[in-house]
């Protein structure tokens, strides 16, 4: 991290070990998010500053990050996935081209191993389970650890897109059955990897558009089951697409602490 943002940076922050988000602007205090709280620190980013941090995440080779930069972000160490705003442009492939980035949103995962046991043997028999909360409230966090448990049992595949899940050389935790995948979008997969390795269960963070769920619909119908991350603030907003593939549902909330269990019980569709 001190590698990553530098020194100026960090030296302003109270305890680096519970931050879970920088959220730095061009010429704005830095907001620091943590696990106790959120709070402002005085250092104040230059464009200069945000464009070296750019550099140093990409290993300074640009045009290997082009297909994460056209999606609004750079994986870094560790999990660490850095989103970006600024001015941009559509090319002829309908690719965003950042020419001024001016925001970063540099988040930092926090595996929490053993986390998934307060969920006793709700997910010991395992069929299709989504986990739903807000942002930060700890979706990711759950779902990593109830991944490395269940593939430590079963033929488990994760769809890591943006890094989040594993880390970008897997340096966060996963069973001994796991095989991943990263950097592929869920609706290009089926195809070509789901048959080829067969996996008893698919992981994947972030179910976004329907897009996702079609593709998550197509692995249900192939036998395999799913576990996945939805954000909405209830079970109602989950769509009658996601009703009709999932069996349990989990909702979590940040009160009174992140990762709270607001909620959980069968779809019903």
């Amino acid at each position: 991290m001190r590698e990553l943002l530098g020194e100026r940076l960090l030296s302003t922050v109270r305890d680096v070990n519970v931050v879970t988000e920088f959220r730095l602007r061009v010429g704005q205090e830095t907001l620091i998010k943590t696990l106790k709280g959120d709070y402002y620190c005085a250092f104040r980013p230059t464009e200069k500053d945000i464009g070296e941090i750019l550099k140093k995440a990409m290993r300074f080779s640009p045009y290997a990050y082009e297909n994460e930069l056209s999606a609004g972000y750079v994986p870094y160490k560790n999990g660490i996935r850095i989103g970006i705003a600024g001015k941009g442009k559509l090319n002829a492939n309908k690719k965003i081209l950042f020419s001024n980035v001016r925001s970063l949103c540099v988040r930092i995962p926090h595996e929490i191993v053993g986390c998934s046991d307060k969920l006793g043997d709700y997910f010991s028999d395992f069929v299709n389970t989504v986990v739903i909360s807000p942002p930060y409230c700890g979706k990711t966090t759950l779902i990593r650890d109830m991944a490395r448990v269940l593939s430590d049992r079963y033929d488990t595949l994760y769809i890591d897109e943006r890094y989040e899940l594993c880390g970008e050389t897997l340096s966060l935790s996963v069973g001994k059955k796991a095989d991943v995948i990263q950097g592929v979008e869920k609706k290009y997969l089926y195809e070509n990897v789901i048959r080829a390795m067969a996996p008893e269960i698919v992981v994947c963070d972030e179910l976004f558009c329907d897009e996702d769920f079609f593709a998550v619909k197509r692995f249900f119908h192939a036998g395999i089951k799913c576990l996945a991350s939805f954000h909405a603030p209830s079970i109602d907003r989950l769509p009658p697409i996601g009703k009709e593939i999932f069996n349990k549902y989990i909702v979590l909330s940040d009160k009174p602490f992140i990762g709270t269990i607001a909620a959980m019980g069968y779809v019903r569709a």
